[in-house]
């Protein structure tokens, strides 16, 4: 599976074979994990404001897309393996970006705090 600079191939999940899915898929986590890591500095920035005054989120490199498919493929795709493994990225994301020191992280813990 090769990959361009910047690209995400996803072709290697409509295989039948196992482990040509599974390397897909690692393939794809990596990619995902490593646009998500870009999200902590980007939260630190301010958010402009757009010539008609509304905020413009920074860009994300199209990692809402890539979030969004992966979320697609952990409801609805055939292979039972390609759903686990999906669900389990989406999850490693979300627990990568949360902010441990917000009050939402640490939920009930951050009222006695």
């Amino acid at each position: 599976m090769e990959e361009r600079e910047g690209e995400v191939r996803w072709d290697g999940l409509c295989s039948r074979d196992a482990a040509t899915r599974a390397a897909a898929l690692d393939t794809i986590g990596q990619a995902i994990l490593r646009r998500s890591e870009t999200i902590a500095p980007l939260a630190a920035v301010p958010p402009t404001r757009a010539a008609d005054g509304l905020l413009v989120p920074a860009a994300r490199d199209g990692l809402s897309e890539l979030l969004a498919r992966l979320l697609m493929l952990s409801k609805r795709c055939p292979f039972p393996d390609v759903r686990e493994k999906s669900e389990a990225i989406l999850s490693e994301v979300q627990v990568s970006t949360v902010d441990p020191t917000s009050a939402v992280a640490l939920g009930t813990l951050g009222f006695h705090l």
